[in-house]
């Protein structure tokens, strides 16, 4: 049976040997995950979102957290498009925060950190609304406003998202 690990490559270039495991894992043959594509480019034009690739709107409809559910990866990349956008969504008492799975035994601290800093706190959030004069740290700053905003919504991070966040 194909493990959650099997989908991390999913986004590169270099992602026909876990094609098929991702696609397993979400119940898909070739065909669907088309037919499914098609669909999810039509859901996001009438949202007026036409900014992202194919391949990006495949990695969201074979991540773990949509499950091949078109509905769930369309939230995922509306997050997403915000996030890219410097939206940092708010701290809110009533959304239980899941968290996120630990990655091989070595995110438990940067998760642990990361979850004290922003859980129910906007002391931090100013490191990541700054636009910094490296880019690097641009993409390293809307990686953790990704993290931040899926746990404040009350999304489980995945270790397809970690693993994403890491190459």
């Amino acid at each position: 049976m194909p493990r959650e690990e099997d989908s991390v490559e999913i986004g590169r270039e270099d992602r026909k040997s876990t094609a098929t495991s991702s696609c397993a894992r979400i119940g898909l043959n070739t065909f669907q995950l088309q037919t499914n594509i098609q669909e999810l480019v039509k859901k996001l034009e009438a949202l007026n979102i036409t900014t992202f690739k194919e391949s990006h709107i495949e990695y969201a409809l074979r991540s773990v957290v949509s499950g091949g559910n078109a509905d769930k990866a369309v939230e995922l990349l509306q997050l997403f498009r915000d996030t890219i956008a410097g939206e940092i969504k708010p701290v809110d008492p009533t959304i239980t925060m899941l968290g996120a799975v630990n990655r091989e035994m070595v995110t438990c601290y940067i998760d642990s950190l990361l979850f004290a800093m922003f859980a129910r706190l906007d002391s931090f959030e100013s490191i990541l609304s700054v636009e910094w004069p490296d880019p690097a740290t641009n993409t390293l700053a809307i990686i953790i406003r990704f993290w931040v905003n899926m746990l404040r919504t009350g999304r489980l991070i995945t270790t397809d998202i970690v693993s994403f966040a890491a190459l």
